[in-house]
């Protein structure tokens, strides 16, 4: 008899752990896509706020678009908020003071720019990759982004 109320109790642990749904590779972070791309947002900003020079106008213009982007992704969150599906605070808006690091290469001609890109490339990913539409939010740091990537492209171009 004791047996079987052992086995019963085993069989009834794993077939609830079986039934339970699994963590994310994030520790079950509210999120993660988003707040990835908010990381690389916040990096993205800080290289083009410490860019040598203007480029023509487009650094500006593509530091508006992640500006843009971010306030987006605030808007996400504060949406998905609202809905139930987080109970987590905004993100952080403030810029950040960075140097330029020590690893960029010596004859890189665009450290700061290009270093954007990827960043900027990696929240595009992120967003696309999300799963939620977050009150259409998620779709207009898209086209933040893009805009953000396409000035970006102009700006190495006039600097040629």
């Amino acid at each position: 008899m004791r047996r079987l109320t052992l086995a019963l109790v085993a069989s009834f642990a794993l077939s609830t752990s079986l039934l339970m749904p699994a963590r994310s590779e994030a520790g079950g972070e509210a999120h993660p896509l988003i707040r990835r791309a908010v990381a690389a947002l916040q990096a993205a900003r800080t290289d083009l706020q410490n860019a040598a020079h203007d480029y023509c106008g487009h650094r500006v213009e593509a530091l508006e678009s992640t500006n843009n982007a971010l306030s987006q992704l605030q808007q996400a969150l504060q949406c998905a908020s609202r809905k139930g599906s987080s109970s987590e605070a905004g993100i952080e808006t403030e810029p950040k003071t960075e140097t330029e690091p020590a690893g960029a290469a010596a004859g890189e001609r665009h450290p700061n720019i290009n270093r954007a890109i990827s960043a900027l490339g990696a929240a595009e990913g992120d967003l696309q990759n999300a799963a939620h539409d977050y009150c259409g939010h998620r779709l207009e740091a898209l086209n933040s982004i893009q805009n953000a990537l396409s000035q970006l492209k102009l700006a190495i171009e006039c600097d040629k």
